[in-house]
């Protein structure tokens, strides 16, 4: 398989649909972009002794690997297995001294619970794969079906039909329902190694050389296989282009991990810390927290007066594959208007709803707005990079979460790369997704109800709600918050950026400013 942007698209939006109850808490999805193939005559039983077949499995199934959790993507592996981090860790951790008593005394807990979980030197500590034999040509694997259509890339590209089959293999680290693995104690961040640096045995996914900024590392518990993979240009001008003979692992799905130890021998000398990155010369200038913005669909706001009135950015609309329908012209961002904006001192912030609840309404439909949004603001000239907030305008209902995940998937993988989803919608569905790690940014709808404030004790605040924007951030993980002010009568809706950045249009310049 090749590093092909609408491939990977693709298989996020499958991934997600099909294993979304699996991504939970600090679960996360991580997709290899170039596959890793399946070698014939792989044995899998957990009794083999053939040398290929071990080695092979140690490095996919037994090797934490570093993602970027905004694109589901695999950047680096890890130098050590999980088997050798945990060995080096485990028989010589101790709680931080400084910890509080109460974390102190569950870090001890872990740490025992851990070390009885591992048992004495001699051990045997198999790390299996499940169904026994899955790698055979008559294995017991279920495939599932898959295809999608991918909309033309940035570069004039033709629209990609992808088609695949795929299933998914258990990877265990134990025996007889006993796991060796005590996964709160890799977890747990208060405890050290005597002698050891922070991170000597398993560094941040954050450090070089894979430097992904947010990265996460991730523990395979779960290999994601395709077969039968093919490709077609549409229109279709001939055959389709077959991917590789034979099966591909393309993905994993396994819980994040601290850096290995979490925490410095406090006896050690810190390390010199890092470099700071050098000025970018007349790069555009980005969103910062506490900046204020609004909000508004039919209106005519003169964007020299918003600026006048201490706005910093607008958030505009489209609404996806309902674009061209009459009933939505009056919302929709104008030709123009981004260029006005910026023309005045003003950011955009792209946002798209068709209907207020139109994301419940799963993958079809997210791949229908995702290619119909990709091609709107392309037209209206926004950054590629920048983000689209797909509002979830009502009551977040937990029962619909698996369908805006899928939703969300199949709208990213639309965007090709080009733009990056995001979501307007109450604190527990954005935590959902965040964890998900299909979106990146959020953005708290002014119901406070939507977001366990049944009191509205946040609504309108005054001054911009600045001075309740640090409490604010202790109880959402939200990056923009529409606050129930309004401006120029109810024309405007007042939102305040909690953290920054939030994929505002140069937000998005000044990432790809050299």
């Amino acid at each position: 398989m090749t590093d092909n942007t609408a491939i990977v698209g693709a298989l996020r939006a499958a991934f997600i649909a099909e294993y979304v109850e699996a991504m939970t808490g600090s679960r996360q999805l991580a997709i290899l972009p170039a596959g890793v193939p399946v070698p014939a005559g792989l044995v899998t039983e957990p009794d083999s002794a053939d040398p290929a077949s071990t080695a092979w499995l140690v490095a996919n199934v037994d090797t934490p690997l570093a993602v970027d959790p905004a694109r589901s993507l695999v950047m680096g592996r890890a130098a050590r297995t999980a088997s050798a981090i945990y060995a080096g860790a485990i028989g010589r951790a101790a709680p931080v001294a400084t910890a509080p008593p109460a974390d102190a005394q569950r870090c001890a807990a872990d740490l025992l619970a851990a070390r009885q979980a591992y048992g004495p030197d001699g051990t045997a500590r198999p790390v299996t794969t499940t169904p026994p034999g899955w790698a055979a040509p008559n294995g017991s694997l279920v495939w599932t079906a898959f295809e999608t259509v991918q909309p033309p890339g940035p570069g004039g590209s033709a629209a990609l039909r992808v088609q695949l089959e795929h299933a998914r293999v258990t990877i265990t680290r134990g025996t007889a329902g006993s796991s060796w693995w005590y996964q709160p104690f890799v977890t747990d961040c208060l405890w050290f190694v005597p002698g050891l640096q922070a991170g000597a045995l398993l560094p941040s996914p954050t450090a070089a050389p894979t430097g992904v900024p947010g990265g996460v590392q991730v523990l395979p518990e779960a290999l994601l296989l395709v077969r039968n993979l093919s490709v077609t240009p549409l229109p279709a001008a001939g055959a389709a282009a077959a991917g590789p003979s034979g099966v591909l692992v393309v993905g994993v799905l396994g819980p994040t991990m601290s850096m290995i130890p979490p925490v410095r021998d406090a006896a050690l000398p810190p390390p010199p810390p890092a470099p700071a990155p050098a000025p970018v010369p007349n790069a555009p200038a980005a969103r910062k927290a506490g900046e204020v913005g609004i909000d508004f669909s039919g209106a005519k706001i003169d964007p020299a007066d918003a600026v006048k009135n201490g706005a910093a950015f607008i958030v505009r609309y489209s609404a996806g594959a309902g674009n061209t329908a009459p009933a939505t012209a009056w919302k929709l961002c104008r030709s123009g208007e981004l260029a006005a904006a910026v023309a005045h001192g003003l950011d955009l912030i792209a946002n798209s709803e068709w209907t207020e609840t139109r994301v419940t309404e799963g993958a079809a439909a997210g791949t229908a707005d995702g290619t119909a949004d990709l091609a709107f603001w392309k037209a209206r000239g926004l950054a590629m990079g920048a983000s689209i907030y797909c509002s979830w305008d009502a009551a977040p209902n937990p029962g619909k979460f698996k369908a805006v995940a899928a939703y969300l998937a199949a709208y990213d993988a639309a965007l090709g790369g080009y733009y990056h989803v995001d979501l307007y919608a109450g604190d527990a569905a954005l935590n959902h997704m965040l964890d998900l790690g299909i979106i990146r940014y959020g953005w708290r709808p002014n119901a406070g109800s939507w977001s366990g404030d049944p009191h509205g004790q946040y609504y309108q605040p005054p001054h911009h709600g600045r001075p309740l924007a640090d409490k604010l951030r202790t109880l959402t993980r939200a990056h923009l918050w529409q606050n129930g002010n309004y401006w120029y009568g109810k024309d405007a809706d007042e939102d305040l950026i909690l953290r920054a950045p939030v994929g505002s249009h140069l937000d998005a310049l000044k990432a790809a400013a050299p």
